[in-house]
């Protein structure tokens, strides 16, 4: 999602989109968490995983676009809102697959751990966009915005790993 019109980080995105941040929905996101939701979960093949993923991608993606352009100051924190409720619904969903075992660690460090951390860019980012729309502040709005969206945005490692991997819905 590296070329968002409106600005909106790749989650694996996550719940992100989605849930834009990245843990179960509502709830924190666990960076140290494994990668399965449950330890006797059988792991997937990289094919089953692959499209799995691809397709919490690609729906968080039209999430993403479905989302109106921010004007005021409540619509910016209102989109922040949306995009972290949306990150954090994909990363439930993404950490509820097992991947396979000899990939597990990998992805978790370069693509859930990841997520996790541009979810918490965006959450850090509430507490600005609150007191400008508290006061009406669109220019402080716009630029809070701005700077968690730079800060949540997806790194070349993580983009170069969702690649090689096959997960092509998420970049």
């Amino acid at each position: 999602m590296r070329g968002y019109a409106r600005p909106m980080p790749r989650v694996v995105v996550a719940s992100a989109v989605l849930c834009l941040a990245v843990a179960a929905c509502g709830g924190e996101s666990d960076p140290q968490a494994s990668p399965s939701a449950s330890p006797s979960a059988t792991a997937l093949s990289k094919a089953e995983y692959v499209a799995k993923v691809n397709a919490i991608c690609a729906r968080v993606e039209a999430d993403a676009q479905n989302v109106p352009e921010p004007k005021t100051a409540d619509d910016y924190l209102s989109v922040v809102q949306t995009f972290i409720s949306t990150i954090e619904t994909a990363q439930a969903e993404l950490r509820a697959l097992t991947p396979p075992a000899a990939d597990a660690a990998e992805v978790e460090a370069k693509f859930l751990a990841a997520n996790d951390q541009q979810a918490l860019a965006l959450k850090v980012a509430l507490p600005a966009l609150q007191a400008a729309a508290q006061s009406d502040d669109t220019a402080a709005a716009e630029k809070a915005f701005g700077e968690a969206v730079t800060a949540a945005e997806t790194t070349d490692e993580q983009d170069e790993f969702a690649t090689s991997y096959g997960l092509t819905s998420c970049v």
